[in-house]
């Protein structure tokens, strides 16, 4: 696991396919979790609607990697 100036980070892996109404709400509860370094993963497996957008969209507004 990844250290972040002496503390440990946990990477949270989100599997993403087609969940353009779901997305925006899961990155939101994780960002919520304010008390833990924390880094952010999102897979997308060829989405065929607007996850891709939505999540470049929160990438930008919420540093997501």
């Amino acid at each position: 696991m990844p250290f972040f100036f002496g503390q440990m980070i946990v990477s949270i892996i989100i599997p993403c396919f087609n969940e353009e109404r779901t997305i925006k709400k899961i990155l939101n509860k994780i960002y919520l979790l304010k008390k833990i370094q924390k880094q952010i993963i999102v897979v997308d497996d060829g989405s065929t609607d607007t996850s891709k957008k939505i999540i470049l969209e929160q990438k930008k507004k919420k540093k997501l990697k």
